[in-house]
């Protein structure tokens, strides 16, 4: 049997799985637990809802990493 749920508001973070080779959508719990969900669809649309990440660019590539300005990198790592 298959149980369903909306999606819509669930709070989460797409993580790169190491065991599935493949990004999955972890949920945590309120007893500090997690699940996490295999993604199957060709499309899923995401919002970034942390000052704590950039999207960088350059003449060969772009990407999305840490902020160099956020309080949370610089704490971390010194800034870079």
């Amino acid at each position: 049997m298959i149980n369903e749920k909306n999606a819509s508001g669930t709070k989460g973070f797409l993580m790169w799985s190491p065991k599935a080779q493949d990004f999955v959508f972890r949920v945590y719990n309120r007893d500090k637990t997690f699940t996490d969900y295999r993604i199957l669809c060709e499309e899923l649309e995401l919002t970034i809802n942390s000052d704590y990440y950039s999207l960088f660019s350059t003449e060969n590539r772009k990407y999305i990493d840490f902020s160099t300005k956020s309080k949370r990198n610089i704490e971390n790592n010194g800034g870079r």
